[in-house]
């Protein structure tokens, strides 16, 4: 028989004792060595989590605060538009009423001025006829006087002048 050196007696309890001793130097090697470094680190990214939360929160206020802003900013513009459209279609209708009493009155006047042309221009061609009638009925009384007529030829030279000058006003 060889001897076994190390050997136990008891196989499973002392395997059971090494698995437990084993364990707990581990422990305490990972807990003395890497696990304060791990703590270290796992703060400081914990702490710069929570800086870009904070961050994330301050950019989502302020955007929320710029997109109401905005949104009063576009309410009072469209205000405004309101307000200047408004406006505008009221001067355009005062412009067109003004435009329309203008053109009233323009035509009223140019009416006027042709009426007055026209009475204008009667009074001439009376005028016209009327000297033109004197000048026959002086031509005519011209050639009476000139030839000696019988009762007649005067009638019928008479006649002739008032259908020349009845011809004469029709025209």
């Amino acid at each position: 028989m060889t001897p076994m050196v190390f050997a136990a007696t008891d196989f499973g309890l002392s395997f059971i004792l090494e698995w437990v001793a084993l364990v707990i130097i581990v422990f305490i090697v990972v807990r003395k060595f890497p696990m304060p470094q791990l703590r270290r680190m796992m703060s400081a990214r914990l702490e710069a989590i929570h800086a870009q939360l904070v961050a994330s929160e301050k950019a989502r206020r302020d955007a929320e605060r710029i997109v109401s802003e905005c949104s009063a900013a576009l309410e009072r513009a469209r205000t405004d538009a309101a307000v200047i459209v408004s406006r505008a279609e009221r001067n355009a209708e005062h412009l067109l009423a003004n435009g329309r009493e203008r053109a009233d009155g323009e035509y009223m006047l140019a009416l006027t001025r042709a009426r007055i042309g026209i009475e204008l221009a009667r009074a001439q061609i009376r005028a016209e006829e009327i000297n033109a009638v004197g000048a026959l009925v002086v031509a005519v009384a011209a050639k009476v006087v000139a030839a000696e007529l019988d009762e007649r030829d005067h009638h019928r030279l008479i006649a002739e002048a008032i259908a020349a000058a009845e011809a004469e006003r029709a025209s």
